[in-house]
């Protein structure tokens, strides 16, 4: 599933970036930031490409959401977010 900006549940979201949209892409040394909707929607779902699709649904959606929206400090790019994601999947299970 390809999850869009109607599934997102925070409303703050900014959706203006001039970033370039991400498309067949992978996470990289880009700066990351929690409030471009754009950069969560690639990060969400990128990470739910990588971990089996079927296995986020729009419940799951919220969870990830509030993940990336309490980042810790120190996770400045796409790459770092994409790995304490997925650490956090596998030692919590989103």
């Amino acid at each position: 599933m390809n999850f869009q900006k109607h599934h997102l549940q925070l409303g703050d979201y900014t959706w203006s970036s001039t970033a370039t949209t991400h498309v067949n892409t992978e996470p990289a040394r880009t700066p990351f930031d929690s409030r471009d909707g754009h950069q969560v929607l690639f990060m969400i779902n990128f990470f739910a490409q990588s971990i089996g699709s079927e296995k986020i649904t729009e419940k799951n959606i919220f969870a990830l959401e509030k993940l990336i929206r309490d980042l810790p400090e120190e996770l400045k790019s796409e790459k770092s977010v994409f790995n304490f994601l997925c650490g956090q999947y596998l030692y919590h299970s989103v």
